[in-house]
């Protein structure tokens, strides 16, 4: 508890101007190290990276191979959101990105899991989309009931469907759930629950992101249906990836 006092605030104010100015100065921004022409995918070798970073140029940390440039650069010109397109993260980089946060969201909560549970991304619409639509699945237990965490990041929303089989209620555990039931909208808090019966179309997302309890009658894995047909014709595996390992980011 001292620790926690000395850090301080779990929240802060943003930064002022002149903190998000004195931080940049010292980044290092990406400069190509030749001329270079439009449509070129970029490669570690045809850039350097150097101080000062200008004003919306690239910085080191952002750099991915495979920038492709939308425009000619002069040797040594900045390279910047007006000259490159930036590629999109690897599959595998989005979901490392999202246990990190999502493992930041337990901690935060005070939610602790053993190492016996199985879990899963759902991703609707793809990988590259799972940021904005999609969730993460923690089965605790699943028998003649059924728990599970169910964990949304902040910005995510889960698409309408319904169950024929399941009957299940949700509580909020953290965050704060937008849930929509048969088109009336809710907004749950810590505490809040919301009983969801058989076949009763639902959907639900979240600004600031959420963990809630699933807790339900049993799951059976083709008991899904949605209300955009694209999704219920895809096969399970791929709009699942499953977890094989959490604390060594094994997918």
């Amino acid at each position: 508890m001292k620790a926690k006092r000395l850090c301080g605030d779990e929240t802060r104010p943003p930064a002022s101007p002149e903190e998000v100015d004195s931080l940049r100065s010292l980044k290092r921004g990406v400069f190509a190290k030749r001329p270079l022409k439009r449509g070129a995918e970029l490669q570690r070798d045809d850039v350097y990276f150097a101080m000062p970073c200008e004003p919306g140029q690239i910085t080191s940390g952002e750099w991915k191979a495979g920038v492709v440039l939308t425009e000619d650069v002069k040797r040594d010109q900045a390279l910047s959101a007006s000259n490159v397109r930036l590629p999109h993260d690897p599959d595998k980089q989005v979901l490392f990105t999202a246990i990190h946060a999502i493992k930041g969201m337990l901690n935060e909560a005070r939610i602790s899991l053993n190492t016996d549970f199985r879990a899963e991304f759902s991703h609707h619409y793809g990988i590259a989309q799972f940021p904005q639509v999609g969730a993460t699945i923690i089965e605790c237990i699943n028998r003649g009931y059924c728990k599970k965490l169910i964990i949304q990041l902040p910005g995510q929303r889960h698409p309408a469907h319904y169950h024929k089989r399941k009957e299940e209620t949700f509580q909020v555990l953290y965050g704060v759930l937008n849930v929509e039931v048969e088109g009336r909208r809710r907004v749950l808090h810590p505490g809040d629950t919301q009983l969801i019966q058989q076949a009763v179309w639902h959907e639900f997302s979240t600004e600031t992101g959420a963990i809630f309890e699933e807790i339900s009658t049993t799951h059976f894995d083709d008991d899904s249906f949605y209300g955009d047909k694209a999704i219920n014709r895809l096969e399970r595996a791929k709009r699942k990836t499953i977890v094989n390992h959490w604390g060594r980011y094994q997918i």
